[in-house]
């Protein structure tokens, strides 16, 4: 099972059960789409007997996904801190890993290439910083789209129609 592999190979406490989710009176169940049979069969495992890339990193994904699913989630700690320099004031915005949980498995950052946020950097209050460079990053906003899935969920099950199957 999940709970027995990742006490086994991750440590009891990054297990978490699996939480069942709160289902409205009109929305549709839907159902299990794919998962691993055997939770030790790892891709490393696996790719032994399939020489197929392409389905190895299907599996992969699938695998890490459900194995994932069976962990605690990842612990931040977020810091703001305020600069002065003079009459500029500078902030920035500090997050730090504290509990990798699910990540240590499985990161989105494997989907996106993008940068997951984690700002490493700590100061004590009141200390006074020198040679210190502060690169300053632009960043622009996009208006919301008119629908995204979870609204057009939302206005579904407000009209009795119900939450989409699979």
């Amino acid at each position: 099972t999940v709970k027995s592999y990742v006490e086994e190979w991750y440590g009891k406490e990054y297990y978490a059960p699996l939480k069942a989710g709160k289902k409205s009176e009109s929305a549709q169940a839907g159902h299990e789409g794919i998962r691993p049979v055997d939770v030790t069969m790892t891709p490393e495992r696996l790719s032994k007997y399939v020489t197929d890339s392409k389905m190895l990193k299907v599996y992969e994904i699938v695998w890490k996904r459900a194995v994932a699913c069976g962990m605690k989630p990842a612990t931040y700690s977020n810091t703001t801190y305020t600069i002065k320099n003079g009459k500029h004031k500078f902030i920035m915005n500090s997050k730090e890993l504290k509990f990798e949980g699910y990540r240590r498995v499985y990161s989105y950052q494997e989907e996106s290439k993008d940068d997951d946020g984690i700002v490493k950097e700590t100061f004590d209050e009141g200390e006074i910083l020198q040679n210190t460079e502060l690169e300053g990053v632009e960043k622009h906003t996009n208006p919301p789209t008119p629908y995204d899935e979870p609204a057009l969920i939302k206005d579904l099950e407000k009209l009795g129609i119900g939450r989409p199957s699979t």
